[in-house]
């Protein structure tokens, strides 16, 4: 009888241990979904949610021309490695911002350098301190980690206005969009990680990518395009709205253009059973670097 008892019990206890975890629905109205491949489905936060999350502080100075402050928030690698499941396979973050503006970041990188959502700045609500920045400011400890100021494209890893992230797989998205096409000219294959650099967090490519700027999937199939496209990529960096890709050479300008037109000439689709290409260049993943062209985890 009592062999029986704990035959049942252990059945219990591993059917409430396989038992899909619900999704979080949050109260009151939603500051910030977290999508994509999480287990139970798509968690959605209120305000009053967001104290019971995982948070931590860190040191940093915002390299948009800020002064060093502490940041407070949500600890970005807690909440997507223990307050949430994610599914297998799952290795980037999206971060959403304001405008369109999208952060592609690779989880190993959020697990080396505990960036937070953050929703207080020296102990001031960021919606008063910062009102541009509000309700969350992707920040990163800059000054605890002095090595990540010295990267010039720091100030690219910083978001604000956080509503959404979206938990993705890099081969299925970034690695897939940024595919260089069967018999593309030389440059095109540095064009798409110029592309990864410089542009993709404004504009989309094959669906993928940020909403600040145009979609650039079919803009260069013609050649008086791609003649219009290095004049306007020169203007568009002195405009002082725009995304840092002032340091963008010619030569990454015309490598962008080839990689553009080349997916133009093909068209947005990508053939199924053709995985995406190894990306080129530095193997190890730069804090925040948007993880499209480098597979993250290395």
């Amino acid at each position: 009888m009592r062999t029986r008892r704990l035959l049942a019990l252990a059945l219990v206890l591993t059917a409430a241990g396989c038992r899909a975890p619900r999704p979080h629905t949050g109260t009151g109205d939603t500051v910030l979904s977290v999508q994509g491949r999480v287990v139970g489905g798509a968690a959605r936060f209120g305000k009053d949610d967001l104290a019971q999350l995982p948070r931590q502080a860190l040191r940093g100075t915002d390299p948009r021309g800020g002064a060093e402050a502490s940041f407070t928030g949500i600890a970005l690698q807690k909440l997507l490695g223990e307050a949430l499941e994610l599914d297998r396979g799952a290795d980037l973050v999206v971060v959403s911002g304001k405008d369109g503006y999208e952060m592609a970041i690779p989880l190993s990188v959020l697990r080396q350098h505990r960036p937070v959502l953050a929703d207080t700045v020296d102990g001031v609500p960021l919606a008063q301190a910062r009102p541009a920045s509000a309700p969350l400011l992707l920040a990163w400890p800059t000054a605890d980690s002095p090595g990540l100021a010295t990267d010039p494209r720091a100030r690219w890893w910083w978001v604000d206005g956080v509503t959404k992230l979206e938990v993705r797989s890099w081969l299925g998205t970034y690695g897939r969009a940024l595919r260089v096409p069967p018999g593309a000219a030389g440059e095109a294959r540095p064009g798409a990680d110029a592309f990864q650099s410089d542009c993709i967090m404004c504009h989309r490519v094959r669906g993928t990518g940020g909403r600040r700027g145009p979609e650039l999937t079919e803009r260069l199939a013609a050649p008086e395009a791609q003649e219009a496209f290095a004049a306007a990529i020169r203007s568009h960096a002195r405009l002082p709205e725009a995304a840092p890709v002032a340091e963008t050479s010619p030569a990454a300008v015309r490598a962008i253009g080839s990689f553009l037109k080349a997916v133009a000439i093909s068209g947005a689709g990508l053939p199924q059973d053709e995985p995406p290409q190894e990306p080129m260049g530095n193997q190890q993943a730069p804090p925040g670097s948007v993880g499209p062209t480098r597979p993250p985890g290395m």
